[in-house]
């Protein structure tokens, strides 16, 4: 009885899942025993949503699969880390199971990286494309695998070593292999995350300083130390209806930890604070106590705050902080409006590169020039095309053309591939947005309608090598921009 124990508690939550989501009723265990996996291990927080429509994207177990059950982009990770899973719903598993799934999910990924899509469906090659375009160079590739069987003697850490000699080509790689007695633990602790803080209070700049919105909400500038302390005593706890708990993320670490430690009197105006949502506050001079509370927005500040040495009692600094009191009677409806608040003041797409860069001369000037060459050339995401230009390849925007400029000019396909972000290193971007931009866009045009003509012709004749310098017009405008790039 004790050898699948966890096996049947993991047999009763396949159960009770089909039961909260009835979409699932009809799958088979396997799909449902990796939908729990994916639930238990990445979204934790009570805050993150998955619904039926996200697990029918992240599972993409079927027929020419590549031996991978699951895809998706860690929803807890500042790089958008890929996730590359397989999961087995068994009794009982050998070594040689776990390592061949793990080695199957690694020639997956080399194959997917090097271009050579045949080998799956459909589905998971579109898949893989659109989560590895979210892949920058900060981001991890990891590879977790999941079975309902108990580990009983099965070393991971030669099964890790082992995968990671076969693939020492591949960067940043995370393995994490799960047991039916991990699963356990993670769903058990997936399912006591605690919604709120019963009570607790910061602490304000100056007594009954705050700027009201009616009677539900405050503005304050809080003091970094009380901060702080309410998570040395709650820890998650106290980001529970945050979208997330604190993700590494190097540069915006570095960029919150610098300021506090080299310049803390410009905390307050670099930080965009903290949003508390609560059932009730009162301010009591320059104490607000707070009652069945979250911080729903800040989770990064606050972690790092919490970490930062130099905030104490006698060197603290000042932060800008929304309270939020929630007017709701059932908890239902308290948790819904927490979350509409996660959202809002969360989903804001993050700043990438190609954002700083939308309003830059050199790209306001490159635009105007590919539009001249007959491309439209979009300098911010989300810009509507114009009707006449809707043709795929009539249509780009910088992180296209850089990666493009990678491999056709630069002659690195696999930085083009693996690592598009190399972009805005300056000895490429300057050379191709900051030169002679007449010049770079008439070979960008030509590589945008060889490119298109490759993926929408040759590939759907099954011919999988294009070489560009087969091409007169084009060999003569790769020869003439290579010597500017030289």
């Amino acid at each position: 009885m004790e050898k699948t124990k966890s096996y049947d508690f993991i047999l009763q939550k396949i159960s009770a899942f089909k039961e909260t989501y009835p979409a699932l009723r009809n799958k088979p265990d396997q799909y449902i025993f990796s939908a729990l996996c994916v639930k238990s291990d990445f979204y934790k927080n009570p805050a993150l949503i998955i619904n039926e429509e996200d697990f029918d994207n992240i599972i993409v177990d079927s027929q020419y699969d590549g031996g991978v059950d699951i895809l998706l982009n860690d929803p807890n990770s500042e790089g958008s880390d890929l996730v590359i899973g397989q999961s087995k719903f068994y009794k009982n598993i050998s070594n040689e199971d776990v390592l061949n799934a793990l080695l199957k999910m690694g020639l997956f990924y080399r194959d997917m990286i090097n271009g050579h899509f045949e080998q799956v469906n459909n589905t998971v090659q579109s898949r893989f494309l659109t989560l590895n375009s979210e892949v920058g160079d900060e981001s991890k590739i990891h590879f977790v695998f999941y079975t309902s069987a108990l580990q009983k003697g099965i070393n991971i850490d030669k099964i890790k070593k082992k995968f990671s000699e076969q693939f020492s080509d591949i960067n940043n790689i995370e393995i994490s292999i799960l047991f039916g007695e991990d699963i356990e633990e993670d769903i058990k602790e997936s399912e006591a995350r605690r919604p709120k803080v019963e009570s607790g209070h910061i602490v304000i700049d100056e007594t009954n300083n705050y700027l009201e919105y009616g009677e539900e909400a405050v503005i304050v500038n809080v003091s970094a130390y009380s901060v702080k302390e309410l998570y040395a005593q709650h820890f998650t706890d106290l980001l529970s209806r945050n979208l997330r708990y604190h993700i590494v993320g190097k540069d915006i670490d570095k960029a919150i930890a610098e300021t506090i430690n080299k310049d803390p009197d410009s905390f307050w105006f670099k930080n965009n604070g903290i949003t508390i949502v609560c059932d009730d506050f009162e301010i009591d001079g320059k104490k607000v106590r707070l009652k069945n509370f979250s911080v729903v927005n800040g989770g990064q500040t606050t972690y790092m705050i919490h970490k930062n040495k130099n905030i104490n009692k006698t060197d603290d600094l000042f932060l800008p902080c929304k309270i939020i009191k929630t007017l709701d009677e059932t908890e239902d409806d308290k948790t819904k409006f927490s979350l509409e608040i996660a959202k809002a003041t969360n989903s804001q797409k993050a700043i990438k590169p190609i954002d700083l860069k939308s309003n830059s001369p050199e790209q306001v000037r490159f635009a105007q020039t590919m539009r001249e060459a007959g491309i439209f050339y979009q300098t911010k995401r989300g810009e509507e095309v114009p009707k006449q230009y809707r043709d795929k390849w009539r249509n780009s925007d910088l992180l296209e053309i850089g990666k493009l400029c990678l491999c056709a000019v630069f002659q690195l396909p696999c930085t083009s591939r693996s690592k598009p972000s190399s972009i805005y290193n300056e000895k490429y971007y300057n050379v191709i947005f900051d030169g002679n931009q007449s010049q770079i866009a008439k070979i960008c045009k030509e590589l945008l309608y060889i490119d298109n003509y490759y993926r929408t012709v040759f590939q759907k004749n099954s011919i999988k090598i294009i070489y560009l310098n087969q091409i007169p017009a084009l060999e003569y405008h790769l020869h003439i921009m290579q010597e500017q790039f030289v």
